[in-house]
């Protein structure tokens, strides 16, 4: 069984390149007993579809609610949620996390 992280970051990349070039910035942490999730914004990457202004946030929405799922249910239960964004992805997170708010 793995060990339960000190926190969990969620990830938000920036408008340049995708997750597998973004990475990197994060992966020390992973040294430190924490854990990352970083994701591709529809149109980035190997992901599906077109991006949009209304797409990143739909993507982001996701992102925290796989989060909040996984966080009454797994190892991550109350851990402590952390973001970090690079540029547009700062843009994209904030409006997410109202978004998801919103809705839930």
């Amino acid at each position: 069984m793995l060990k339960k992280p000190k926190g969990f970051i969620l990830f938000f990349h920036g408008n340049g390149q995708n997750r597998s070039s973004h990475y990197l910035a994060l992966s020390w942490v992973l040294e430190k007993g924490y854990d990352f999730f970083i994701f591709d914004y529809q149109g980035y990457g190997e992901s599906e579809g077109k991006p949009s202004p209304e797409a990143t946030v739909n993507d982001g929405i996701e992102a925290y609610r796989w989060f909040f799922q996984k966080s009454k249910q797994s190892r991550y239960a109350g851990s402590t949620l952390s973001i970090f964004a690079q540029s547009l992805g700062g843009a994209i997170a904030l409006r997410s996390l109202a978004e998801y708010h919103q809705k839930n």
